[in-house]
């Protein structure tokens, strides 16, 4: 048997398991459940008692797997990805560009970026968070400076995989559409910025001349 959602842990390695998720471990003392998970490697097994649909006990297996953080803290051997469209500098979100903010870049970098950098899981092996690092003042990019530091959920709709994905599907949008709109993540509500594509390639042209 598997984990399945809904599933209660109530017990883990033979230690109950309470509702905040901790075990007892002394007097007065209790310790994260996790901590029992990090006393194995990647391909051992734990053995869970899980409550199951409201009305029973179950006992399973599961075999531990190491899970890549979302973003990643080191980025050897590799160039730094990033792409000029309309004025807007998109780059894939690394520890590295955090730390840009200096050494309480904890407090002081974004905090739905430094969120995506403390609880964010790779759910597969090519994801990236792509964020629209900055975007250059220009005529045509007035009111967008505001849109800085923000993730791209996605291009005309369509889900932002990686930064390479989303380089390639911009190219092919910008064969057949006037517009190309971007769903920015911001607190509240996602916001959306349109760049034309007859102007995108005069723009990144201005602004490479000035900057």
């Amino acid at each position: 048997d598997i984990l399945q959602p809904g599933d209660v842990i109530l017990e883990l390695e033979n230690q109950s398991i309470s509702n905040d998720g901790t075990f007892y471990v002394g007097f007065q003392e209790r310790l994260s459940f996790v901590y029992l998970i990090q006393l194995k490697f990647p391909g051992q097994k734990v053995h869970l008692k899980v409550w199951r649909d409201k009305m029973k006990e179950v006992s399973v297996e599961v075999a531990l797997q190491h899970l890549a953080p979302l973003v990643p803290i080191t980025v050897q051997d590799t160039m730094q990805s990033w792409f000029l469209y309309g004025g807007m500098l998109f780059v894939p979100l690394t520890v590295s560009y955090l730390q840009e903010w200096g050494s309480k870049w904890l407090h002081d970098a974004p905090v739905d970026l430094v969120m995506l950098q403390k609880e964010g899981m790779k759910k597969h092996a090519e994801e990236q968070i792509v964020i629209l690092s900055k975007c250059y003042p220009s005529r045509r990019t007035a009111g967008y400076s505001l849109l800085n530091e923000r993730r791209v959920e996605s291009v005309q709709g369509q889900a932002v995989k990686n930064i390479r994905e989303m380089y390639a599907l911009i190219q092919e949008l910008e064969k057949t559409e006037d517009y190309i709109h971007l769903s920015l993540s911001c607190v509240g509500s996602d916001m959306v910025a349109a760049i034309a594509t007859s102007t995108a390639k005069d723009v990144n042209e201005e602004v490479m001349k000035v900057y």
